[in-house]
């Protein structure tokens, strides 16, 4: 299923930004598990919560240098990264955005 970057949040979000960050997600009897590609062993682990995790989410703003500001009295945000500009509901989720389309595009593969 094609989305619009810019409509991305939850957890197709988190899916999008774990795919970048190098997991890989399978599915396997109806249950969804992600995977270290340089680990020798596969093993299961949660989808993490970027969206809603200041950490996660900060490591990403500072390491890709995302640049984020707050519009209409805080209650949206954008952020810039290069010539990619996204908007969202929260700092995290337009960074996210942000990052996500500098990477793939402004439409993105979300697996059903």
């Amino acid at each position: 299923m094609q989305i619009q970057t810019a409509e991305l949040e939850g957890e197709n979000l988190n899916r999008v930004v774990a795919r970048i960050e190098g997991l890989v997600e399978h599915c396997d009897h109806g249950f969804a598990y992600l995977e270290y590609p340089t680990t020798p062993a596969t093993f299961s682990v949660m989808l993490p919560c970027y969206a809603n995790d200041d950490r996660l989410t900060g490591a990403i703003i500072d390491r890709e240098r995302i640049t984020t500001h707050a519009y209409n009295h805080g209650t949206g945000w954008y952020a810039t990264l290069g010539y990619f500009c996204q908007e969202g509901p929260t700092r995290k989720i337009a960074a996210l955005r942000c990052f996500v389309a500098s990477r793939l595009g402004d439409e993105v593969e979300i697996p059903k």
